[in-house]
Formats: structure tokens, C-alpha cells, sequence
């Protein structure tokens, strides 16, 4: 949303999310097919390989959930709808996201607290980063939270506009990418990808850029490896 080359912001940023359901699914799986598999052939392989299967059956079940939701959103009936829905938003936020700039830039509190945002995102971003790499299983978890980091940083668009090359300003936190809003959309667009022991999960990304909320869906935009 927020993205006025995107006439479906809403949608998109839906379908992000329970995409991101699909994506915590497939990570929950992943734990417990790798609890079965790592405790093989040890004296507690007989408990551990039975919550293993457990967990791994719920991962599936979430991630299931969240598939046929995202069908679901896809569907013309519904696609229609959110569509007549991300006009009027994205209207009203374009007017809200100028107001709250304005004041931002007057008062002179547009850059301190920008600044502050970026780097409490980056942080935030920085430890979602060290979790998916230092644990695998937990891979999912860690984009999650990158994501939010990234919506922390975002959030600065709305206080301060973003300098372009010509020298005037646009709105949101990336020029090019229309606002903050644009970045939470595409942070929500995920992609999912997971091997839990004998099966596989695969779910389609829808990508948005531009726009206040584009950016949300952006954030949980994540992609998930095996």
C-alpha cells in the first residue's frame, strides 16, 4: 500500500502475511524433523523421535494454513475487493504521510528522530541476521525479525521526506521506492522454500515496491532456503 503503481497494495501486503505464516510454519518443521534426526541411534531416540514427528506434523499444518490463505486472497472475488480497498487507503495515506513530514520538517525533529529509527532498526535487523545464520532451523524466525527491524528504519519516512538526486524531496524513507508504507508491503511478501524430512513446502512471493505500506509487505518480503 502507499505504492500507487501497485493498485492492489492491499492484497499484496495480506498475501505477505500469511505468507509469513507458510514461512514459520516450514521453520517449525524444520525443528522437529531435525530433533528426530539428530537424537537417531541415542538412548532418548524413542521420546524424541515421537515429539519430532509431532512437531514437524504442526510446522506442516501452519504452513498448509497459510498457503490456502494466500489462495484464497488470490482469488478474483477477493482480489477485487482489496483492490477497490487500496485506492481509497492509499488516498488517505499519502495525505497523512505529507501531514506528519510537514510537521517533522518545521518543528526539526524530522532528522533526529529519523536517525534514531535507522539505527534502532539496523540493530533490530542485525539480530535477525546473526539468528538465521548462526541457527539454520531457526532461519525463519530470524527474517522475521530482520523484517521488523527494517519496518523501525522505514518509519522514518514519515517524519522526515527523503532527499532526492535533483535536490527536492519525496515521501517515505527510499526515494525511489515511493514511502514508508511501499517498504512494509514488500516486507511482507515472502518466499518459502523448506525440505522437513520427507516433504516439501513451496509458496509463491508476490513482490511490491513503492509506497508507505509498500514497504511493510517489503519487511516481510523474506525467502527461506533450504
Amino acid at each position: 500500500m502507499g505504492n500507487s503503481s501497485n493498485t492492489n497494495g492491499v492484497g499484496t501486503t495480506l498475501q505477505g502475511t500469511t505468507n509469513t505464516v507458510t514461512v514459520l510454519g516450514n521453520t517449525v518443521s524444520s525443528v522437529g524433523s531435525n530433533l528426530s534426526t539428530s537424537t537417531s541411534g541415542t538412548p532418548v531416540a524413542g521420546v524424541t523421535g515421537v515429539v519430532g514427528n509431532v512437531v514437524n506434523s504442526t510446522g506442516q499444518i501452519v504452513s498448509s494454513t497459510g498457503s490456502g490463505l494466500t489462495s484464497t486472497l488470490q482469488s478474483p472475488g477477493v482480489t477485487a475487493t482489496t483492490t477497490g480497498v487500496t485506492s481509497v487507503v492509499n488516498n488517505t495515506l499519502s495525505g497523512v504521510q505529507g501531514v506528519t513530514q510537514g510537521v517533522g520538517t518545521a518543528t526539526g525533529v524530522g532528522t533526529p528522530v529519523n536517525g534514531l529509527l535507522t539505527q534502532v532498526g539496523t540493530t533490530v535487523s542485525g539480530v535477525g541476521s546473526q539468528v538465521g545464520t548462526t541457527s539454520p532451523a531457526l532461519s525463519g524466525v530470524g527474517q522475521v525479525v530482520s523484517s521488523v527491524g527494517n519496518i523501525v528504519t522505514d518509519a522514518g519516512g514519515l517524519v522526515k521526506p527523503t532527499a532526492t538526486s535533483s535536490g527536492g524531496t519525496t515521501g517515505g524513507s527510499t526515494g525511489t521506492s515511493g514511502g514508508l508504507l511501499a517498504n512494509v508491503t514488500g516486507s511482507l511478501n515472502v518466499s518459502t522454500s523448506t525440505n522437513t524430512g520427507s516433504s516439501s513446502t513451496g509458496t509463491a512471493s508476490t513482490g511490491t515496491s513503492g509506497g508507505a505500506l509498500g514497504g511493510l509487505s517489503g519487511l516481510l518480503g523474506l525467502t527461506t532456503k533450504k
